[in-house]
């Protein structure tokens, strides 16, 4: 049976973008001060009517819910994408449908999905659409329409078109259409070795630092985390690695540690909008001396800061804890 390359339909659309995106999912208990509730599905879908031209960026973290064994919630999250016009996303879904995986079996609606990502003019939809129909695969069987959305594709230097157009569309082709090894950018590893993942160059990779500590790696996430703070000064990273040393997952709880890559983070600049995020972090550390001296003054300045940069969360907690400064 055929199978969808969306990995790296997605992994293309995510490197595409300037700026990191994750999911984790809520949990007030384990995480104290640094409960991700920024990064619930709530989170993304008010990111996602915030900030409409990160959605690549966003949705990829469909992908990365599915990987931890969320596939019912990672549909909704794909769907939510698709309906939004994010190509990848449509994609994604068909290969859900196609296989059965989180969902029922239906081709007629992978095909569907297929047909709409092709619509928009994305070339790896356009193939794929065009491969469902040469053959048959939850469409009629429509060779020339099918060659014709290949050559759609091939004309926007899709290697998949391009190279099943030059073997003469061999039908081996079309039956091997597994996600294959080299969609990992190093072309080294299956994308499921988190450690190899280690020393990549691409900041793809950062992702991968989540998803290894999510399913108990989290030595390769740690080294993940450090590197791309190193390389990249990726703010998610910090973020996350404060998260760690502040649970003690994988190494000693070091609070003093958290708090300054907290500090770390809020003071570094960054597209993605983790910046605001750190900054509220780092001023509920402050107010709470929880890793540093407690300063109620500058922890409300960064929480107002955060705040101002639309982090709800903040604005709640300078209620909560501030309520001289709101009056």
């Amino acid at each position: 049976m055929r199978k969808l390359c969306f990995f790296a339909s997605l992994m293309c659309a995510f490197v595409a973008s300037p700026s990191l995106a994750q999911f984790a999912e809520e949990n007030a208990d384990e995480y104290g001060v640094l409960n991700p509730a920024d990064f619930s599905w709530r989170h993304y879908l008010e990111q996602m009517d915030r900030f409409p031209e990160r959605i690549g960026i966003i949705c990829y973290n469909a992908y990365l819910l599915d990987k931890t064994g969320e596939s019912a919630a990672a549909l909704k999250f794909f769907k939510e994408c698709a309906r939004r016009g994010n190509p990848p996303s449509m994609i994604a879904l068909a290969t859900l449908y196609e296989t059965g995986h989180g969902t029922r079996r239906d081709l007629r609606e992978a095909a569907r999905w297929l047909r709409r990502a092709a619509e928009t003019g994305y070339a790896p939809g356009q193939y794929h659409y065009g491969v469902a129909l040469l053959l048959g695969q939850g469409v009629p069987r429509d060779v020339a329409s099918g060659k014709a959305w290949i050559a759609k594709a091939a004309a926007q230097n899709d290697a998949s078109a391009l190279r099943l157009i030059r073997s003469g569309f061999d039908p081996a082709l079309l039956d091997s259409q597994a996600i294959p090894a080299a969609s990992h950018p190093d072309q080294t590893t299956s994308d499921l070795s988190y450690e190899s993942w280690i020393d990549s160059r691409h900041r793809l990779k950062c992702l991968y630092g989540y998803a290894a500590n999510k399913t108990g790696d989290h030595a390769s996430a740690i080294r993940i985390f450090e590197d791309c703070i190193a390389r990249w000064d990726d703010v998610y990273s910090m973020i996350s690695l404060a998260q760690i040393h502040e649970n003690g997952v994988g190494v000693p709880r070091n609070l003093a540690y958290a708090t300054e890559l907290l500090r770390r983070g809020a003071e570094t600049d960054d597209e993605a909008g983790y910046s605001s995020l750190a900054r509220y972090h780092y001023g509920v550390a402050l107010a709470e001396g929880k890793g540093v001296e407690a300063d109620a003054a500058a922890g409300l300045r960064w929480l107002q800061r955060a705040a101002a940069e639309g982090v709800e969360d903040a604005a709640r907690y300078i209620a909560q804890h501030y309520s001289s400064a709101t009056e």
